[in-house]
């Protein structure tokens, strides 16, 4: 999966997602493209658009399949490589996104 950001530059590194989020490209289910708040159009006066549950689910659910994917990308290089130290880092991190993930979705299931 890559991530681009508004004008069309793949992002080489991970988006901060405090300050934007990432939407799946309309034209290739395959494609995200990452936008900042600054960048949305107007919506309820904090910057960001009004969302729907689900399309906040569908954020969440991009932005950590996209972590995931890179995460897992790093840990075959690391295995590949014979880097034991490196390899349980990133299973850390994993274990941490995990955790980020379902506290995320939490958050979002309880919104009114």
């Amino acid at each position: 999966m890559k991530i681009y950001d508004t004008k069309g530059n793949e992002l080489t590194e991970r988006p901060d997602y405090e300050k934007g989020r990432i939407l799946q490209d309309p034209n290739d289910p395959d494609r995200y493209i990452y936008t900042t708040w600054e960048e949305l159009p107007a919506g309820d006066g904090n910057g960001e658009t009004p969302r729907s549950k689900d399309q906040k689910l569908a954020d969440l659910d991009a932005q950590y399949a996209s972590d995931k994917a890179e995460l897992t990308r790093e840990y075959g290089d690391a295995v590949m490589h014979d880097d034991a130290e490196t390899a349980n880092a990133l299973k850390a991190e994993l274990a941490a996104l995990d955790e980020w993930y379902d506290t995320e979705y939490r958050k979002i299931e309880g919104e009114e």
